[in-house]
């Protein structure tokens, strides 16, 4: 039943594509007569087309030599850009083959003046014009190619993956960026990542990785490099050391090292602002003074808070391709090369350092140390061997010791918050003959202020509701202690034993729980001292 009355349907179907008898003939007919009226209409607007005609295509002629010229000069720009792409790539080629090729080809791939595309570009180059590189993996050029072909100006972008091996050393201003949202992570085992031996070069949003124990991720040995945005991880001796006549602009990184040090500087100058650095070592190590010649004019005697950041003139190359980006990403928004007089530590927030102190200034080394933040370390600051730092305005917390000057140790510590330590906020020992002036020190678990076998100036201060005693001068110390405030401590105010020296004026010692003041040395306290109950 259901295949005959499949066959059925298709039989009615091919009986329905038969033509009827006289179907073709009509059809026939009907273009013929179609034919002959398209015929007819163009006889009579011909005449009249082919005068206007003339005046339209003239017109129209005009108007789109008019658009392409428009056309072109709005794309200069983007043209100008693949033509430098191309010529990079084309040159990587030719040098990748220019071994191969015989003299003849050789000098004709490279034009007929013999000079490589490198050098007839440069001939043409015009201010703020850049080529730019493409790496990726797999590709025909890698990293380190690169950057040998590259010359000041140009830019290096990096495709989102992980290299290994990579070591890269540039004496150049070119920049090294991502390609894309993803990360780019740059490896080496046996050799710093990279090292920088002179010219401004910039790295931008990078993933840089050690993982020996030797060297470390960044090697800055001159020039005025510029460091931001990057997430540098070391297992080796240090994240960044810079070192020599390098004068470097690290700028929001986060800097991790679980086995050496953070950031290393060694008698150099250079501005290290707003980065995260975690180290098992010294966040940031400082050893020595800067070389006089790298610092444009002597620094203040006492130098004011950061001023407002002043803005950097941007470069040719920056200006003409890049992207304004906002304040708070721009190095320009916080301070020039130009403008860095030594060795500025500003912004920072340093953390979880348990060999060394989280910022350790020694062998003479100074600089400005501004606006950190400083906590859950062995020691939060840690000034020696004749160091002669300048803290401003820092916060220090959760440390074992929160400051700690030795071993004929300087420096001028203004305007500090120091609190909530689990032993002494501040330590002087070994000789140390620091000037401490109008800091916060508070709450601290095992005193505020203990000065063993030292000297130094204390002024306007405020020791307010620490744990222990506020304020111990032991024997064998020379201290010139003025214009105070203790108050609101658990143990002693002020204890001044036997064999201390010093000269004690101005000061409010009041409201302590185990008494005001405890002297047995031979030290007179004046009339000018505000002191509530004196113990024995």
């Amino acid at each position: 039943y259901f295949f005959s009355a499949f066959m059925a349907s298709k039989v009615k179907t091919l009986i329905s594509k038969v033509p009827r008898p006289g179907s073709f003939r009509k059809k026939k007919e009907r273009e013929k007569e179609g034919e002959e009226d398209a015929t007819q209409e163009e006889a009579v607007e011909t005449p009249q087309r082919s005068a206007s005609g003339l005046l339209r295509s003239s017109s129209t002629k005009k108007q789109e030599q008019l658009r392409r010229q428009e056309a072109a000069m709005a794309r200069s720009d983007t043209s100008r850009k693949v033509e430098l792409e191309c010529l990079a790539v084309l040159e990587s080629a030719i040098d990748s083959d220019g071994d191969s090729d015989d003299g003849a080809e050789g000098n004709e791939a490279h034009g007929a003046d013999g000079g490589s595309p490198t050098q007839q570009w440069e001939s043409q180059r015009t201010e703020g014009e850049r080529r730019v590189f493409f790496v990726w993996k797999g590709g025909p050029l890698t990293l380190e190619g690169a950057v040998d072909v590259s010359v000041d100006g140009d830019k290096v972008v990096i495709s989102p993956g992980t290299y290994e091996d990579i070591y890269v050393v540039c004496n150049k201003s070119i920049e090294l960026c991502t390609g894309g949202k993803k990360k780019v992570a740059l490896q080496n085992h046996n050799h710093p990542v990279i090292t920088i031996t002179g010219g401004r070069m910039k790295l931008d949003g990078i993933n840089i990785n050690y993982t020996g124990r030797e060297h470390g991720s960044v090697l800055c040995k001159g020039g005025w490099p510029q460091i931001r945005n990057c997430n540098i991880n070391s297992t080796g001796a240090y994240g960044v050391q810079v070192e020599g006549g390098a004068k470097p602009y690290i700028f929001k990184n986060s800097i991790t090292n679980r086995k050496g040090r953070g950031i290393v500087v060694s008698k150099a100058c250079g501005l290290i602002d707003s980065n995260e650095v975690i180290a098992d070592r010294a966040g940031v190590y400082i050893s020595g003074p800067a070389p006089a010649d790298l610092i444009p004019q002597a620094r203040p005697a006492s130098p004011a808070p950061a001023p407002a950041p002043a803005p950097e003139e941007a470069s040719p190359e920056e200006s003409s391709t890049e992207p304004s980006s906002s304040t708070a990403d721009s190095p320009s928004a916080e301070r020039s090369h130009e403008g860095i007089k030594g060795l500025e530590v500003l912004r920072n927030r340093i953390r979880d350092c348990k060999s060394e102190g989280a910022v350790t200034i020694t062998d003479g080394g100074d600089g400005v140390f501004e606006l950190n933040e400083v906590h859950s370390s062995t020691v939060g600051l840690f000034i020696s061997n004749d160091a002669n730092p300048t803290c401003l305005s820092n916060k220090i917390w959760r440390c074992n010791t929160g400051v700690l000057i030795s071993d004929d140790g300087r420096g001028d510590l203004r305007n500090n918050e120091i609190y909530a330590n689990h032993g002494v906020a501040l330590e002087l020992i070994g000789n140390a003959n620091p000037t401490i002036s109008r800091n916060i020190v508070k709450e601290n678990k095992k005193g505020g202020v203990l000065i063993n076998g030292a000297r130094g100036t204390f002024a306007n201060n405020e020791v307010l509701g620490n744990m222990l005693d506020g304020v111990t001068v032991l024997g064998s110390s020379h201290v010139a202690f003025t214009d105070n405030q203790v108050t609101d401590g658990k143990g002693v105010g002020l204890v001044v034993e036997s064999g201390a020296e010093g000269v004690f004026t101005g000061n409010t010692i009041t409201s302590n729980a185990k008494g005001d003041l405890q002297n047995a040395s031979a030290i007179q306290f004046d009339n000018t001292n505000t002191i509530g109950n004196e113990s024995t």
